[in-house]
């Protein structure tokens, strides 16, 4: 009785981990506030059981959207000139 017990829990955890597992790339875009968090999310629902649609939906849920923008303001100290490498004071 105990190890009829402990055998369904074992599987009750085993089924869970396997539902993490899956929606991985859905909990990342909803994690990451993803633009397409949603279409992430059906995707991974819909075509999430074949490898190459997990895989799709795993890199589309951690590519950011839109790329970054990085500003340099000239004369801070981001903006090195070549041969500027040493410390400033």
């Amino acid at each position: 009785m105990i190890a009829d017990y402990i055998s369904n829990l074992g599987g009750v955890l085993l089924l869970g981990l396997g539902l993490v597992i899956y929606f991985i790339p859905a909990i990342f875009a909803l994690k990451r506030r993803h633009p397409n968090r949603f279409p992430v999310l059906f995707a991974n629902l819909v075509v999430g059981w074949t490898v190459l649609g997990w895989v799709v939906a795993l890199i589309w849920a951690t590519v950011p959207s839109q790329p970054m923008i990085i500003t340099v303001i000239k004369g801070s100290e981001l903006d090195l000139e070549p041969g500027d490498e040493e410390d400033r004071d």
